[in-house]
Order: structure tokens, then sequence, then C-alpha cells
């Protein structure tokens, strides 16, 4: 039986790798050889995804990935809108939001990008995602996912600039801004100094 088996999930950290080697003498070198075997895959430094029983053979969550690469973070932004299907584009790049400083990665599993935000402004609207295993991730909801898009965008002021910038250059119907929970916009947007942004509670009310 290989011995990462015995760690339950397919995405973790060093401490559960230490764990489930803590019977070799050596788990350094038991490590190379996991992933020489193609058995393990190091996403970057303590971070690691294994194979379903075949080397080579992984499955994993990126969404858990992101949690994991460096946190505090959750998933927002472009990723987060395609994710809900708010936006029309595939994202590849998994972009998140934390409250450290901002980050870059790019990993044997693709790249994964941190903005950084004031963490005033960080946990209204940010969601636990859970999975059909019980597993779960933090992500923004659709409208924080949308703050969070228009925060970055530094050249967005009138309401008629931010209508075109959200139905014309992100290509968000109508129909899905309408769906948004404007109380909860509100209450995303009470601790930002960025006034533009109330642009949006009143582009929704004009729909």
């Amino acid at each position: 039986m290989n011995i990462i088996e015995n760690i339950k999930f397919n995405e973790f950290d060093q401490l559960a790798l230490t764990s489930a080697l803590k019977s070799y003498k050596y788990p350094k070198d038991k490590i190379t050889s996991l992933i020489e075997a193609g058995l393990l895959l190091r996403v970057k430094r303590g971070i690691y995804i294994k194979s379903k029983g075949e080397k080579n053979n992984f499955f994993y969550s990126k969404e858990i990935v992101a949690n994991l690469i460096y946190g505090p973070s959750y998933i927002s932004l472009e990723y987060a809108l395609s994710f809900y299907g708010v936006i029309p584009e595939r994202v590849e790049v998994v972009t998140s939001v934390t409250n450290k400083r901002k980050k870059n990665f790019s990993t044997p599993i693709g790249s994964f990008s941190y903005s950084a935000i004031n963490k005033l402004y960080y946990p209204a609207g940010v969601l636990w995602q859970k999975m059909d295993d019980g597993r779960g991730f933090f992500i923004a909801s659709p409208e924080k996912a949308l703050i969070d898009k228009l925060y970055f965008e530094e050249k967005i002021y009138t309401q008629q600039e931010m209508a075109q910038y959200i139905f014309q250059n992100l290509r968000i119907e109508k129909t899905s801004i309408k769906e948004f929970n404007v109380n909860l916009i509100k209450e995303i947007l009470f601790p930002y100094k960025k006034k533009s942004l109330l642009n949006l509670i009143k582009i929704i009310e004009k729909l």
C-alpha cells in the first residue's frame, strides 16, 4: 500500500505529509522518491497533491489548492465570476484576494494570483463553498467578486463608466446583475472609502 494513501485528501500541506511519513527515518528521501515515481506532486514548497493510485494520475481541486498556497485568502475577481457563470469566459489563472501582500505563483498545475486588499474590506461577502466530500474553500459571493474587480480598476469613476465596464468589458448580462443582493452589496461596501463603488447599487436599481 502506498504510504500517502493514509492521507485522506488529495491536496495537503507539509504537516499532513510529515504525519503520514512519521515512521520513516529519512522522510525527505521518501518524499523525493514519491515525487520521482509520479505518485506525489509538489505544487510549491509545503503544498502537495497526490495521484489516484496510478503514476501521474492526479485529481485535485484548484480552488482548495488556491486557499492552501497563500492565506488567508479567498477566490475572487475573474475566476470567481467565471465560477458562478457571471462572465462568459473561462478563466485559467486562479485569482484570489488576500489581506496580506500581493503575490503571484507559477506552479506545475497552473498560475495563482493574489491581490491585496485592506483587512477592513476583507470579510463581508466571503463564503465557504462546501464540496460533496465535506471539504470546502473560501470564495467571494458573486457580489463580492464583482466589487473586488471594480475596486482594482482605477479609472472607473462615474455611473456611466461603471455600466460600460460591467456590460461591455466584462460582458455580464443584465439578468445576472438583477439577481444580485443589494443589501449584501451595501454591507460589503459599508467600510469602503471608494465612494464611486456605490454606483453599482444605482445601476442595479435602474434595471
